[in-house]
Parts: C-alpha cells; sequence; structure tokens
C-alpha cells in the first residue's frame, strides 16, 4: 500500500498548496476530507516514506493486493470539469474517482466555465460581468460611477450612484443637465432628439417661386430648428432678346421690339428667335433723278448728269443734268450728224428690278433736229409693296420691313411678312384655364373649371396646386387649407398644440345646452379627429375661448374673465379671477360699452397673454384688445386690436403673435387672421379667414396653423407658403 499512500501524500500537498489561497472554511473542509481518507499521524508518514523502496505491486502477496483493492473501493472522490483551464470547475458534468483525472479539478466555484478570466480569484473589472464569480456585477462604485467625459454624468446609475444617465459618455456636450439645442442630437438625454425645434436638423425643402423657362426653384435647409433661405433660387427678369423665357411665363421673347436707325432714318425691328429682324429704318439706295436724296447724303439728286446719244443717226453725244427730278439736255449735241425728217429713234426706259419691267420711248426727227424722247410706253411701274414674296416697290428687296395689326381670340399685336406669309403674330394666346381669376383660354368665362369652384365657400381664396389658398397682404406669403375636420354636436372653442407630444387639445361646448364644455387632446389626420383623450369641466358656466398649455397644466379662459387650470388628466387644480367683484377687466378702456368678455389665451411661461373685448357687438362698436397680464390680471403690455376688431384666438408665432379676429366695422363681416408683433404691437402680416365666426388658433412650428370656426362646428389645419 505505500505506493498509493505516496500518491495520497502528493495530492494532500497540492491541495494544501491550493486552500492555502482559499478563505479559512476552505482548509477546514479540506481538513476533513483528509481525515475521511484515513491519514496517520505524523509519525506514520515519517514511517511511510521510510519504505519507498518497497517492493512493486506484482510482487506483493495476495493479501496486501486485497487489501490495497478493498482500499480502492472505498477511496473515490468527486471530480468537476475544468474546460477554461483557470483551476475552477462547474458543477454539471461531475464525475466519480480515486485519483484526479486530466482537465477535472476538486472543487465547482467556476459561474462560467468557457472564459478563463472569470473565476473566484480574477479581481472584478467594469465590463458588465461578474468576473470574480461573487454574484455582483461590477460593484466597485469606481466603475460604476466613471465619468470619462467629465461632464458630471455617468453612463450606468445603479446601486445608488448620485451621477448617471448619460447617454453619451464621450462627449461632454451631452448629459441630462442640458437644454436640448436643435443639432440632430439628443443633448438632454431624454430619449428625443430635437424636440420642441420648428424643423429637423439638416432636413432640406424646395422653395421659391416657379421652376418654369429660366427661373429655378431653391433649397432652405434645417439648422437650428428654422428654416434657413433660399438658396439658389433664380428668380424671373425681364424679357430680353435671347429666345430665352427669362420672364418665366411660359412664352419666349414675346412682344419685344426696338427703334433702329441708319442713315435714311429710323425705324422698329422685332426680336425673332433671339435675334432683332426686320427694321423698318429707309434703306440707302444709288441716287436716281427723281427729286429724293435716295443715298441720304443729304443732298438731292447729287448733281446728276449723263451723256445721251444725238443727231440723226445718234452717234453724237448729248449732255444732260437732273434738274427738278427730270433730265434736261445740257449744250448742244457733239458729234451727231442731221437727222433726217421723219425718221424715228427709240430706246428703252424705266426699270426691270423685282416686279417691274422696261419699257420703250420713240423720238422723231423734225426740221433736221430730234425731238425729245417720248413718254416711256409699256413700262411695268412700281407698286406699294405687298406680302407676296415679291419685290413689288422695285427696290430691290422682296417684301420688306412689312408689318400689320393681327388678333387672337385674346387680344391683339402685331405679325412680320416673312417669305410672302405673314408670321410671329404678337397677340396673346389662349392657354389652359387655371383658377387664377383669368380668362385663360379666352372663351369669355373666367375660371370656368370646375376645380376653381372648389374654394367658393371660403371668400377670397383660390384653388392653387390643388388647394384653396389666399395670399398674405404682404411678404408674398400664402395661406392654404391642407385639412378639416368635423366636430358632430359640438361648438369647437378654444385650441392649443402640444408641441412636445404632437396632439391638438381643444375644448368645445355641446351644441344643444351651450354650456356642456369638454376638453378633448386628439391627434388628427386625414379629416379623422382620432380622439386619444377627454373629460368634462364642471367648473366652468360658459365655454373657454382661449386654450393655452405648458409642461404640466392646461389653461382655460372663458368670457367671464375666469382662467381655470387643470392637470392634463382633467383634475382642476384652481383658478384666476380676473375681474374681480365684476369691475371692468383692465385690459379694457374705462370708457368702453358693456361687459369685458374673455377671449384668446396664451401663456409665455411667466406671464399670460389675452384678447378681449367689451361687448358691443351689436353696435359694431367690438373695442378689443390684446394684453400681457400678470396672474392676478395686473396689466403688463396693452395693445389695440387690429383695426376695429373682435379678436378671438391667439397662439404664438416665430417672434409674432397670431390673432384670429372679425372685423365689425358696421357689422360688415370680414374675418382676418394677423400677424402681429409681439414687441412693438404693429401688424407685420394679415390673410383672410376661410369661414365666418373664427374663435380658437394654434401655432404647429413655424408653417402650419390649427384654427375652429363655431358656425360650422369644424377644426381646419392651415399651411404658410413663400
Amino acid at each position: 500500500m505505500f505506493g498509493l499512500e505516496s500518491k495520497i501524500g502528493d495530492a494532500y500537498r497540492r491541495r494544501i498548496n491550493n486552500l492555502s489561497r482559499k478563505p479559512f472554511f476552505l482548509l477546514a473542509v479540506a481538513g476533513l476530507a483528509l481525515g475521511s481518507f484515513g491519514c496517520e499521524s505524523d509519525s506514520s508518514l515519517t514511517q511511510h516514506k521510510d519504505k519507498r523502496d518497497t517492493p512493486s505491486f506484482a510482487s506483493w502477496s495476495d493479501d496486501k493486493k486485497q487489501d490495497v483493492l478493498l482500499y480502492s473501493d472505498t477511496c473515490q472522490k468527486t471530480f468537476f470539469p475544468d474546460k477554461d483551464g483557470d483551476g475552477y470547475g462547474n458543477k454539471s458534468g461531475n464525475i466519480f474517482s480515486c485519483e484526479k483525472p486530466e482537465g477535472y479539478v476538486d472543487n465547482y466555484s467556476d459561474c462560467n466555465d468557457n472564459n478563463l478570466f472569470i473565476a473566484p480569484n480574477v479581481q472584478e473589472i467594469c465590463d458588465l460581468k461578474d468576473n470574480n464569480c461573487d454574484g455582483a456585477i461590477d460593484e466597485s462604485w469606481a466603475c460604476i460611477c466613471i465619468d470619462n467625459d467629465f461632464d458630471g454624468f455617468s453612463l450606468y446609475s445603479v446601486n445608488d450612484c448620485p451621477i448617471g444617465n448619460d447617454c453619451d459618455d464621450e462627449n461632454k456636450y451631452v448629459h441630462p443637465n442640458l437644454e436640448e439645442a436643435c443639432d440632430g442630437i439628443d443633448n438632454n438625454c431624454d430619449g428625443s432628439v430635437d424636440e420642441g425645434c420648428g424643423c429637423d436638423y439638416g432636413a432640406t425643402k424646395k422653395c421659391g417661386f416657379t421652376d418654369i423657362g429660366k427661373c429655378e426653384y431653391g433649397t432652405q435647409t434645417c439648422t437650428n430648428g428654422t428654416w434657413g433661405p433660399c438658396l439658389g433660387e433664380i428668380k424671373s427678369m425681364a424679357e430680353e432678346c435671347d429666345n430665352l423665357d427669362n420672364n418665366c411665363d411660359g412664352k419666349t421673347d414675346e412682344n419685344l421690339t426696338k427703334v433702329c436707325s441708319n442713315i435714311c432714318g429710323e425705324g422698329v425691328e422685332t426680336c425673332m428667335n433671339g435675334s432683332w429682324l426686320n427694321c423698318t429704318a429707309p434703306t440707302p439706295l444709288s441716287e436716281t433723278c427723281n427729286g429724293k436724296d435716295d443715298d441720304c447724303d443729304g443732298k438731292v439728286d447729287d448733281a446728276l448728269e449723263k451723256y445721251v446719244g444725238c443727231g440723226p443717226n445718234g452717234d453724237g453725244q448729248q449732255k444732260q443734268v437732273c434738274n427738278n427730278d427730270s433730265w434736261v439736255n445740257s449744250g448742244s449735241c457733239l458729234g451727231g450728224g442731221a437727222c433726217k425728217n421723219g425718221e424715228t429713234l427709240d430706246q428703252l426706259c424705266g426699270s426691270d428690278t423685282g416686279e417691274c419691267q422696261k419699257g420703250t420711248q420713240y423720238k422723231t426727227c423734225s426740221n433736221g433736229q430730234w425731238d425729245s424722247w417720248g413718254t416711256c410706253q409699256g413700262e411695268v411701274k412700281s407698286k406699294n409693296e405687298t406680302c407676296n414674296n415679291k419685290d413689288d416697290d422695285c427696290d430691290g428687296t422682296i417684301d420688306k420691313s412689312l408689318t400689320q395689326t393681327c388678333s387672337s381670340a385674346c387680344g391683339s399685336g402685331i405679325e412680320t411678312c416673312m417669305s410672302g406669309v405673314w408670321k410671329s403674330c404678337s397677340a396673346p394666346q389662349p392657354s389652359v384655364e387655371v383658377c387664377d381669376d383669368k380668362d385663360n383660354d379666352c372663351d369669355g368665362s373666367v375660371d370656368e373649371i370646375s376645380d376653381c369652384t372648389a374654394c367658393d365657400a371660403y371668400k377670397n381664396y383660390s384653388f392653387i396646386n390643388g388647394k384653396c389658398c389666399t395670399n398674405g397682404k404682404t411678404n408674398g406669403t400664402s395661406m392654404c387649407i391642407l385639412d378639416s375636420f368635423d366636430i358632430p354636436k359640438d361648438i369647437p372653442l378654444g385650441l392649443a398644440w402640444d408641441s412636445n407630444e404632437k396632439v391638438l387639445w381643444f375644448m368645445s361646448v355641446n351644441v344643444d345646452d351651450k354650456t356642456t364644455a369638454t376638453f378633448y387632446k386628439v391627434s388628427p389626420s386625414n379629416g379623422n379627429l382620432n380622439v386619444l383623450s377627454s373629460f368634462n369641466s364642471d367648473s366652468m358656466q360658459v365655454g373657454a375661448h382661449g386654450l393655452a398649455l405648458d409642461k404640466d397644466y392646461l389653461y382655460a379662459y372663458d368670457i367671464l374673465n375666469y382662467i381655470f387650470y387643470y392637470t392634463k388628466g382633467g383634475v382642476m387644480k384652481g383658478y384666476f379671477d380676473l375681474a374681480p367683484e365684476g369691475e371692468y377687466f383692465g385690459c379694457m378702456d374705462s370708457g368702453s360699452t358693456g361687459v369685458s368678455n374673455g377671449q384668446g389665451l396664451e401663456w409665455d411661461g411667466q406671464y399670460f397673454w389675452i384678447s378681449s373685448t367689451a361687448d358691443a357687438w351689436n353696435l359694431g362698436l367690438a373695442d378689443g384688445k390684446v394684453c400681457q397680464i400678470t396672474t392676478s390680471g395686473q396689466v403688463i403690455k396693452s395693445y389695440d386690436a387690429p383695426g376695429m376688431d373682435y379678436p378671438n384666438g391667439l397662439s404664438f408665432g416665430k417672434n409674432s403673435l397670431w390673432i384670429n379676429s372679425v372685423v365689425n366695422n358696421g357689422l360688415i363681416f370680414k374675418p382676418t387672421i394677423y400677424v402681429m408683433s409681439i414687441t412693438f404691437g404693429v401688424v407685420l402680416n394679415e390673410y383672410s379667414a376661410p369661414t365666418l365666426f373664427p374663435h380658437g388658433l394654434a401655432c404647429e412650428g413655424n408653417d402650419h396653423l390649427w384654427y375652429s370656426n363655431s358656425s360650422e362646428s369644424k377644426i381646419y389645419k392651415l399651411e404658410i407658403t413663400q
């Protein structure tokens, strides 16, 4: 048995070496294990050491062999697989053996036997793993609260770490304590990017008037939550003679003429296909004996002279000079013989240029002398030029500079003769009828197509690109109707847009009793309100014309000058009385007629903005005011409502206040939406409201507007475009 006991001694020494690195309670267990194997006292161990040269097992007696076999049946231990070779095993796959096999250990303390760097003797590191198998992950305080970017916030917030929830611990400009910036990044780590911004960072949209002809649309880019300037737009300009549509009206070089001239005088030339043609100025000609300055050199007939035959046989030379557009003899016939009485001579006369033909003239000898040449016989003379591709006036030019008046169903113009045909009439031509208050096809009817009647229900609105639109009074903007939503059995009054949740709040009263006030939270689209929640108010005895909200409360302003405020779940928290004991509300003038009526409402985070009127509607004297007030009713700013108006809904725009109002000038109703400067109280722009009796108004960003109408029980979504 000495060989076996020697192996047990080796195992003992290895166990002691391993256990020396373990806690005390593991050493105690090891001691019990040694006792179970029947280890002898120190003297016995020494005695075994003295017998290391004992003969091999094969030479032992049968009794000794039996002892060994009996001992083997009782020495079995449990070993556990150590797959990653870190000295620690796992409980699964254990075996029983007297000796430890290769790849096995006598413990199962490893919590991950597939990772060499996870074991009880490994130091814990910050990697979201239990590296030392103590049941805790990253239990080191320094690990959990590491602040890599030194902005005062760490990546994690567990185990009561006082700093945490940094959604980007490599960027010191991103942490929960920052305000959100419009830069395409979640700056405040609330899970939303650029919330509250007017547009998405880096987004682009088309801008400009048109892309007809030389015009081109530009591009606006969203920067810091605001649409930037329109870049790259090419606008219309005055038409030029370049075969291009410079003014972007779909026509090229239309109606362009200019003065032209030469040494003979001035005329008019016309632009055709990018070139100036057909100047009507007189053309210089060879000087002829006609009493005119044909070559435009300032002299008539230029002292013309010529020699003609003379004498009986025509072989003499007779000098002639031009005198008062006629040739007369100057001096006598030189070198010619006398003629015989009755003898005649003939010669060609006239012109054969263009359509002209020469004739023949004769002279007779009388008393030995030649008479003057007779009239030109058979001559075809020049005529006034006509458009026939011929030189009628025999000046060497065909159809020279001929123009005439022309017309179409749409009006008159000028056309030019080219190769015997009248062409290029500048009269306006019929075009496809569009909705623009014009007779485009020149049939005597204006906007007769069906699309043009789609906007008849809205005063001052026209059908443009599939929408009903009206133009602003200034700066070239338009307001178009995008969608409308029916409110059955209710009269919609105040509106407010929640830019954080992207939802619309509105308040309405029952169409029958006019007193039951209900608040709705909706997500309207494609004509459907999509109600998300609602609650009734027992506090308000009349409807709220004005609504406003912040992150916690919904504020409702009624015509009795109370502002109630509710949680968004419908619990009333209190109210503000802006006109206690029935006295005039301070926003109204002391001389106002009737009672002050509360209308529109907005909240700027510190003060309320309200609109109110004196109750003089039936007199046509709605004395409207727009005010900034404290919660106790003290007036900070006060502006007269634009014109003699009855202001209703209010909403903040970009550095401005939008006001929904009815001009009540002598009972002539003109529903109008105004844009007013918050700083100076002056009107910046105005638009015709689509319907009578407007109430609520709410801005959604810089481009969209919500509008409620009590006469139709509808809510409209409007779009502001350049």
